[in-house]
């Protein structure tokens, strides 16, 4: 148990009460999520609002090629946790934090990466855990939420090459002013949520009528198509090399399907890795 849930072999020495895991069908898993992740899918290109968007698009300035620096590097191992569900290569954040001896070698390597698009497959190859949702429901393949854990060092490029489309499309002013849930400095849905309440709380002290909507994404992660991600990266000018490694990479990705043991594999021909830090960002450009 302890080479496979150390987490549960810890709380069993601890007296806390465990509940039996539900495990979902091995063969029922691998066909719902390969029905959302490997079924690819492409934009309709023809669309007319999309000749609008082009045009628009026309005037962004492209952003210049990124390099990652050592100085680049230390700032984001310094975001990443020190100990949290490693991926597949059973790294953690402490390490990387701590051997700072490596990182010039780390980021050379990086830049390698970035330069030439050639990510290795290991670096795209995530564990995704399935969780139950509700427990009265069963072991239903659609009844358990999916959470991946990734390679530390995918994250650590993802989450630099996030921090510099971020600067891009700030400065170039390409993300509304309503959109809470990637800008820095704010707490995204906290915010929409103390909104809503001022709004609501102003319209009764007014006696005021008012219309709302909330519009839920079905899966808004996992039903982008990769097409669909390339062409709004390119709307919004996105560095050559960003979207060199994006598309090179994406013929890779890959999860293990994980609930206390290995149930199969997924390619991920559909939406975004969960977890990556790229993730908030791609939603909210594809959204915009």
């Amino acid at each position: 148990m302890f080479s496979s849930n150390q987490k549960r072999v810890f709380m069993e020495l601890n007296g806390e009460v465990i509940k039996e895991n539900i495990v979902p069908n091995a063969d029922e898993s691998r066909k719902f999520w390969s029905e959302i992740w490997d079924n690819p899918v492409e934009y309709k290109d023809n669309a007319e609002w999309l000749r609008g968007i082009e045009n628009e698009s026309s005037r962004v300035s492209m952003q210049d090629n990124v390099k990652i620096t050592v100085q680049d590097l230390r700032k984001q191992t310094g975001k990443i946790p020190n100990w949290k569900a490693a991926g597949p290569d059973g790294v953690q954040g402490y390490w990387l934090k701590n051997l700072s001896s490596l990182h010039d070698r780390i980021a050379c390597q990086l830049n390698t990466v970035v330069e030439s698009g050639d990510v290795p497959a290991w670096m795209t190859y995530g564990r995704t855990v399935l969780c139950v949702k509700d427990r009265s429901k069963g072991n239903a393949a659609s009844n358990f939420r999916p959470i991946s854990c990734l390679p530390l060092m995918w994250k650590l490029l993802t989450g630099m090459l996030s921090e510099q489309l971020y600067e891009h499309v700030d400065t170039n002013d390409m993300l509304p002013s309503e959109q809470k849930g990637c800008r820095k400095e704010t707490r995204g849905t906290k915010n929409q949520l103390l909104i809503d309440r001022m709004v609501l709380k102003n319209c009764k002290r007014r006696h005021t009528n008012l219309a709302m909507a909330h519009v839920d994404y079905k899966k808004a992660y996992d039903m982008i198509p990769h097409s669909r991600i390339l062409k709004s990266l390119q709307l919004v000018g996105a560095a050559d090399n960003i979207m060199n490694v994006l598309e090179k990479s994406m013929t890779k990705w890959k999860v293990q399907l994980n609930a206390d043991e290995i149930l199969g594999y997924v390619n991920i021909k559909r939406g975004i890795f969960q977890e990556d830090s790229l993730l908030p960002l791609l939603l909210v450009i594809r959204m915009t």
